[in-house]
């Protein structure tokens, strides 16, 4: 069996099933350092976000051939925060997220970018 879950380590175990007893099991989830995995999982791309920092939108400098279509927000705890379709050169609102660092995730069906940006009042 495994269990994995973004901003946790994966938990896996072997079980054997017996029909005639239940199976009862907890599954205990160790939290990982956001950036240690989000840098192990993903190019990070640290000099793509403007302004950075920044307290209402972000632009992403996309040099390129690839056009992301869809965007994901998490916080360094590697929690969802917002998603949305990405479009070339559109600003992404970020007035309403709290002071802090996050990740803004770039996708399309086969590429991935990560850019970590700031927020600040």
């Amino acid at each position: 069996m495994t269990v994995s879950k973004v901003g946790y380590k994966t938990y896996k175990k072997n079980i054997k099933l017996d029909k005639n007893e239940p199976l009862n099991l907890d599954v205990y989830l160790e939290e990982l350092s956001a950036i240690s995995s989000v840098e192990n999982d993903f190019k990070v791309n640290a000099n793509k976000i403007f302004p950075n920092p920044s307290s209402n939108y972000i632009e992403i400098k996309n040099n390129s051939s690839v056009n992301f279509n869809k965007y994901e927000i998490y916080n360094l705890k590697g929690e969802l925060i917002t998603f949305g379709t990405y479009n070339l050169g559109m600003k992404v609102n970020v007035s309403n997220l709290n002071n802090g660092k996050y990740f803004i995730k770039l996708m399309d069906k086969d590429n991935v970018m990560l850019c970590p940006f700031n927020v600040v009042r």
